[in-house]
């Protein structure tokens, strides 16, 4: 099952959103296909906190998608990111914004809720995204993740 995901900062890869519980993952998973079998054949891990919400469910609050050698087509802003090296995908993270951060291994846009990750320091490929809650530029604070984004 070959596929196509877009990754929209802040929000979702694919169909798989920030604020999913563990239970719409996996009914977004099947959706894709009735053999789709884990997130790891996409490439994807979707992380949730230790703790519970409110409600008593625990929500993602992180998706992560490899672009190495991922056999699926993967776009950010209508682009392909498949295989994506450093110098691209800072020009890529700057049509959003001109203030991505670098540090050792990794550009952030964290107040757009993205990262790319090298995997080593001195790695000219970025090896994966990481989608995650966009901060508030003023406060530094989480926004928050309402819903599952299933409606």
């Amino acid at each position: 099952m070959r596929c196509t995901l877009e990754i929209i900062p802040g929000k979702s890869i694919g169909p798989f959103r920030l604020g999913m519980t563990q239970q719409e993952i996996e009914e977004a998973l099947r959706s894709m296909s009735p053999d789709a079998s884990t997130l790891e054949d996409l490439g994807i891990i979707a992380s949730f906190p230790k703790e519970e919400t409110s409600d008593g469910t625990k929500r993602c609050n992180r998706l992560e998608i490899r672009v190495v050698n991922n056999d699926h087509t993967l776009l950010l802003l209508g682009q392909p990111v498949n295989d994506i090296n450093n110098a691209d995908a800072a020009c890529l993270l700057s049509s959003i914004s001109p203030d991505v951060r670098r540090s050792y291994a990794c550009l952030s846009l964290e107040e757009a809720g993205i990262e790319a990750i090298r995997w080593e320091h001195s790695d000219e490929w970025i090896y994966c995204f990481f989608i995650i809650p966009p901060f508030a530029p003023s406060t530094n604070e989480p926004a928050p993740v309402f819903g599952s984004g299933l409606n």
